[in-house]
């Protein structure tokens, strides 16, 4: 079972990760492209996250991710 800790250090990766596509990307496609692409793998883990763990918060995981 995946942990707060789990859902902790993932969102921290996403985060990360639209932090580079915001700041690294320059063409308007691209960034809204990325930033798209971001928010579909972040529903489908929420999804697969909250099978995973009752305790699962999506409010949380999403503020955390930094959306």
């Amino acid at each position: 079972m995946l942990t707060k800790k789990h859902f902790k250090a993932i969102a921290n990766i996403i985060k990360v990760v639209e932090e580079y596509i915001s700041q690294n990307c320059k063409n308007k496609d691209e960034k809204k492209g990325g930033k798209i692409a971001i928010k579909r793998i972040v529903y489908g883990l929420m999804w697969f996250f909250e099978e995973d763990n009752m305790k699962f918060d999506r409010k949380k995981f999403i503020e955390a991710c930094g959306l």
